[in-house]
């Protein structure tokens, strides 16, 4: 995601590209087909993280860790097949940093869901993420990745503070279970009942989030900078490839 956003906010060069283009740190051989590629991928990519877990709803995980490690034992045989396919291009080792924080991401992702629930879990996390792989994209990195200039610099900071403002109201959301079995129903005196409880319910319930917020938040860190790595090497070695260092990135991904 810190990849598309640093596209999303690359600054203007006039003299490479057609003044309709959105894009401004691309090569002069960037096309339209270019950006239909880019933005199908981002869709899948967006579809298939949205429904990645819900396999995994009706089951009982434990740690997660199970889960972490055929996860990653499936990416990395997709990313062998990619790398066969491209003829074992040379290695770049940098790009193991990308895989690293991902399965490092990646093991508080059950514990989240359980926590929070899927759709809690991931808006509070994907919120974080963004705003992190903006953060990478507009004002850099130390000396790895310059600071770029937004074209539309209004869009661009009001993104960012609904992005912000929604994140934060995601905590506040309760998170409650359906029971899967049949359960006995009976009746109380709901008035004395919701009296007695009401008040001390929403200090439980955000005491009750306030781990599982700390490891979204981890989470959206390391899988917002994990392709910053890749971005390092693209920069420090400019090419055309778009695949370049992926299958290292995947290799560790599966070795973490």
């Amino acid at each position: 995601m810190s990849s598309a956003m640093s596209n999303l906010t690359s600054p203007l060069n006039s003299t490479q590209l057609p003044s309709t283009s959105l894009f401004t740190t691309l090569s002069p051989s960037h096309s339209v087909g270019d950006d239909v590629f880019a933005y199908g991928s981002l869709f899948v990519s967006c579809v298939a993280f949205g429904i990645m877990f819900i396999p995994l709803k009706n089951y009982d995980c434990k740690d997660g860790l199970f889960v972490q490690w055929v996860e990653c034992s499936i990416v990395f045989l997709a990313g062998f097949l990619i790398n066969c396919i491209r003829g074992f291009p040379e290695f770049q080792w940098i790009a193991a940093i990308g895989g690293a924080l991902y399965a490092t991401g990646n093991v508080f992702s059950v514990p989240i869901i359980k926590g929070l629930g899927m759709g809690l879990g991931f808006l509070l996390w994907s919120s974080v993420q963004v705003i992190v792989g903006w953060g990478v994209a507009r004002f850099g990195l130390f000396s790895w990745l310059p600071p770029t200039v937004p074209q539309h610099a209004i869009l661009n900071y009001t993104g960012l503070a609904l992005t912000i403002v929604s994140g934060i109201l995601f905590v506040f959301v309760r998170h409650q279970e359906v029971p899967s079995k049949r359960v006995t129903s009976y009746t109380v005196n709901q008035s004395s009942v919701s009296e007695e409880k009401e008040d001390d319910s929403l200090t439980r319930d955000i005491l009750y989030k306030i781990p599982f917020v700390i490891m979204a938040i981890g989470l959206a860190i390391c899988h917002g900078l994990m392709m910053t790595p890749i971005q390092v090497l693209k920069e420090k070695h400019p090419t055309n490839d778009k695949w370049k260092g992926m299958f290292l990135c995947y290799l560790s991904l599966l070795l973490l």
